[in-house]
C-alpha cells in the first residue's frame, strides 16, 4: 500500500455529524451462544467490516471519485481496521427479522441513549453511531472527499453509513468502532502514512467493548419458536446476574 504524499494538508474525520434521537428504539437478534458471550464478557461484540456478509461493505460506489490514489488506498483498507455492531431500528419486533436471523433465540431491546451510556470508552477504541442510508449503488455520487488548495478533507467512516437498496429491510443502526491509534497515527504523520503497517498493527477479526448490561438492556424477548419454559429459565438467569428478570418476556409474535 502506498503512502499519502504530495498533499499540503489532510483533514479526515472519524466522526458523524448526525443527530440521533435519544429514545430511538433498537433491537439485536442473537443466538443463545452469542448472548452467553455477551453476559460472560460484559462486552459488546464488534465484527471486522471486511468479514461482514455484504461483499460491498465499506466499498466506494463506482461513480464516486477519490481525488488522490493514496487516499483511495486508505478507504480500501479501512474495512480491515473498522468494526461494526449492527442493530435493527423499529418501534416493535419484526417477524421478517426473526426469519432473517433464523439462528436467533433471543431479542435484546435497547435504545440509542442506553447503548451509548452503557459502553466504556478507553484509550484504545472510539465508537460512533449512525443510521444506515440505503442508496442506488450504481448511480449515487456521495461526495466523500473534497479537494481545495492542496487540502483533502472527508469522512473516514462515511462509506459505512451507506448500503445498497436491497438491504433496506434491515433498517440498520450501527455502532462503529475504530482504534484510536489509526487517527492519531494519521494526524502525526500526515505526509507519510504507510497503510500497510497501519493495517498490520490494528486489524483484528473481532473486538469487544465493555458494556454495563443492566443499562444497555431494556427488555429480552424469547423467540416465538421457543416455549414458555425458556422464558422462565432466562428470567431466573437474568435475575441472578443483573436483577432484571422481570424484563424477560415471550416474543409478542408468539402464539
Amino acid at each position: 500500500m502506498p503512502y499519502i504524499e504530495d498533499i499540503q494538508q489532510l483533514e479526515l474525520e472519524n466522526t458523524f455529524d448526525i443527530e440521533i434521537s435519544a429514545d430511538k428504539t433498537i433491537w439485536r437478534y442473537v443466538s443463545f451462544e452469542k448472548f452467553l458471550s455477551l453476559v460472560n464478557s460484559r462486552a459488546i461484540h464488534f465484527r471486522q467490516a471486511e468479514l461482514l456478509s455484504d461483499e460491498y461493505e465499506g466499498e466506494i460506489p463506482p461513480r464516486e471519485v477519490i481525488p488522490h490514489p493514496g487516499l483511495a488506498e486508505l478507504y480500501d483498507a479501512n474495512s480491515l481496521i473498522t468494526h461494526i455492531s449492527s442493530w435493527y431500528i423499529g418501534d416493535s419486533e419484526s417477524q421478517e427479522m426473526w426469519d432473517e436471523y433464523e439462528e436467533a433465540d433471543l431479542l435484546i431491546k435497547s435504545d440509542y441513549q442506553s447503548f451509548r451510556d452503557s459502553i466504556s470508552i478507553d484509550d484504545e477504541f472510539g465508537v460512533q453511531f449512525v443510521e444506515v442510508d440505503y442508496i442506488d449503488w450504481t448511480d449515487e455520487e456521495l461526495g466523500l472527499v473534497s479537494e481545495q488548495d492542496g487540502t483533502l478533507s472527508g469522512g473516514l467512516l462515511d462509506p459505512f453509513k451507506y448500503k445498497r437498496e436491497k438491504f433496506a429491510f434491515e433498517s440498520e443502526f450501527r455502532a462503529i468502532a475504530t482504534t484510536i491509534g489509526t487517527l492519531s497515527d494519521m494526524e502525526e504523520n500526515k505526509g507519510e502514512v504507510d497503510f500497510g503497517e497501519m493495517v498490520d498493527k490494528y486489524r483484528e477479526p473481532n473486538i469487544f467493548v465493555r458494556s454495563e448490561l443492566d443499562t444497555l438492556i431494556d427488555e429480552i424477548r424469547v423467540s416465538p419458536e421457543l416455549g414458555g419454559w425458556v422464558v422462565e429459565e432466562v428470567s431466573e438467569w437474568m435475575d441472578r446476574e443483573f436483577g432484571i428478570g422481570n424484563q424477560v418476556r415471550h416474543s409478542n409474535l408468539a402464539d
